[in-house]
């Protein structure tokens, strides 16, 4: 029996009270990225366009107590004339902020200490994540992705096929990455960013993409939101895509999601959309900013942060994950040797005895060879199949039991 992926329009529902407090910053800065950590606070980037020195300067302000009390960072050396667009944590708890004119820094966030400080690109930099302790990737203008992997000591330029402004960066550890950006471009990566292969999907061509998540983990559920109050997922890893009704037209700005179940959309004039179960039903929630939203964090597995324009920094005041997960799939799959020259051994453990159906997909999202496996025992069962007629490049594999199915990225070498 084939998999068929089903087109899903999930709707907005009704507006609920409340459900953030407005945190007072001291400041109506705008803040672009808010980063949060269990251990070192929170800490929000942005620009002061009204600065002692009469120009415009990066700002960062920091929260040492779950946001209640917030304190501006001295401004950092190179930041004059610069704004701040992304901040991410270290293992090392070191932030990493990129801004415009190639502005990158690695640092304390207390006491001023930098690993690292300069301007690696002619062009503005609107992303910035942590893949591991010592690898980080960045990007913006012109489409160029830029990675170092000794925590900014030096860094390489990486070119992605496109000059589109590079909106979101997200990575599943140094290898597998993504970018979103204007212009509806979306581009992966399975060999840390060295070469990039485009995706098709619904916003290509028409709508600005601003962000990217996973909903899980395993990389398997990505969502996709831009300009238009558009907003797409996809539960076979990004060969098909659906829509989300978002009931606005304003530009969508984040998607993230937290622990468990916990999910949050944000955008232009203080619109706040939230999932309590994995994204299968959304729902309006209301505070009383009515500004536009750019960012969101988490703080452990109940709590959330949203920064926006004017200063405005808000705490969600429910747990954000109190509804139990649904479950998505009905087994479980894996993929080894990834890369692989030839064979691939595809491992799956199954709830009952199934019926299988593989489907080796191109990156075009055309299915170009097909295996049946009937009555498979339930456990853990090794299925071979062969690469070895495929041209390199990325591929994914698509198994399914003919009720749920899961989507495997593959690179043939």
């Amino acid at each position: 029996m084939r998999f068929l992926f089903f087109t899903l329009i999930l709707l907005t529902c009704v507006k609920l009270n409340a459900q953030w407090d407005t945190l007072n910053t001291g400041t109506d800065i705008r803040f672009n990225a808010i980063a949060s950590d269990d251990l070192m606070g929170q800490v929000a980037v942005g620009f002061d366009p009204a600065s002692d020195s009469g120009g415009t300067n990066g700002a960062i302000f920091a929260s040492g107590d779950n946001g209640d009390t917030w304190m501006q960072i001295l401004p950092t050396p190179l930041s004059d004339g610069l704004e701040f667009w992304d901040v991410d944590y270290t293992p090392t708890d070191r932030i990493l902020v990129v801004g415009d004119s190639g502005y990158v820094s690695v640092q304390t966030i207390w006491f001023q200490t930098f690993d690292f400080i300069g301007r690696i690109s002619p062009y503005s930099l609107r992303a910035g994540v942590v893949a591991d302790t010592s690898v980080y990737y960045c990007g913006g203008e012109h489409g160029l992705v830029y990675r170092t992997v000794n925590g900014g000591i030096s860094w390489d330029t990486l070119t992605t096929g496109t000059t589109e402004t590079i909106n979101d960066i997200y990575f599943n550890g140094v290898s597998d990455g993504w970018i979103v950006c204007d212009d509806g471009y979306m581009a992966v990566t399975a060999d840390s960013g060295n070469t990039w292969q485009f995706v098709a999907q619904p916003m290509w061509g028409f709508v600005d993409i601003k962000s990217f998540d996973y909903q899980d983990s395993v990389s398997v559920n990505p969502y996709l939101v831009g300009s238009a109050g558009i907003a797409n997922f996809s539960i076979n890893g990004g060969l098909n895509w659906a829509g989300i009704a978002t009931g606005t037209t304003n530009t969508l700005n984040k998607i993230r999601f937290g622990t468990n179940n916990a999910g949050l959309i944000v955008g232009d004039n203080g619109f706040i959309f939230r999932t309590e179960n994995a994204g299968w039903s959304w729902f309006t929630d209301s505070s009383s900013e009515i500004v536009d939203f750019f960012d969101i964090a988490y703080g452990g597995d109940t709590t959330a942060f949203i920064c926006g324009d004017s200063g405005v920094v808000l705490r969600s005041n429910v747990n954000i994950s109190s509804v139990q997960q649904r479950e998505i799939t009905s087994f479980s799959a894996g993929a080894y040797p990834n890369p692989s020259t030839g064979p691939l051994n595809l491992q799956l453990m199954l709830a009952t005895d199934s019926d299988i159906t593989i489907d080796v997909i191109n990156i075009t999202g055309a299915i170009i060879a097909t295996e049946y496996h009937e009555n498979v025992s339930a456990g853990e069962n090794v299925l071979p199949i062969s690469l070895q007629s495929l041209a390199e490049g990325m591929y994914f594999v698509r198994i399914s039991n003919g009720y749920s199915a899961v989507t495997i990225r593959v690179v043939r070498q």
